[in-house]
């Protein structure tokens, strides 16, 4: 009779040890926004790279090749041996939050993509800087774009340092 069920526990084990032992994590490029999926899967690890739209647009216009700047999507992975750990999350930084298409229309307001491209990778660090950044796009968007880039984003951090100033504050240095 234990004949029996050793098959079955040994197909219980290895059906275990594989469900739990599959994690993939998203990046984007914060320049292109090509698209990139690392899986790892018992002690196993590959990626896989897609063009998207926006990265055809970028490397008509901005650059024909450039190292990407990889950035993680938020994402959540099963820890220690065979999941029974639990769980650690990964946040993304601003960058995941912009449409591929939103991006493309912000490098076509810029007079110098590779500003924009510096721009877009200080976006990708989870960090307040790349939200405040985030925020000023927005505005300067829902705005139609008046001005400069640059004369918006002092503005906006002429406001930032103010508003700090009226809570209490220690006022922010320029930079």
């Amino acid at each position: 009779m234990r004949r029996i069920w050793l098959p079955w526990l040994a197909f219980a084990g290895i059906l275990w040890v594989s469900v739990f032992s599959f994690s993939q994590a998203r990046y984007t490029c914060s320049a292109c926004r090509a698209y990139k999926v690392q899986t790892k899967w018992l002690g196993m690890a590959w990626s896989r790279e897609e063009e998207t739209e926006c990265s055809r647009w970028y490397r008509a216009n901005v650059e024909a090749s450039h190292d990407h700047l990889w950035e993680v999507y938020t994402h959540c992975r099963r820890l220690g041996w065979f999941g029974l750990s639990g769980y650690g999350c990964t946040i993304g930084g601003a960058i995941t939050m912009l449409s591929e298409t939103w991006q493309i229309e912000l490098y076509q307001h810029f007079d110098n993509k590779l500003e924009a491209k510096a721009l877009f990778a200080g976006m990708g660090r989870n960090s307040k800087e790349g939200s405040r950044i985030w925020t000023a796009l927005q505005e300067w968007s829902d705005q139609g774009y008046p001005g400069s880039w640059r004369t918006w984003w002092e503005r906006a951090q002429k406001l930032d340092r103010d508003e700090a100033f009226r809570e209490g504050e220690a006022p922010a240095e320029p930079r």
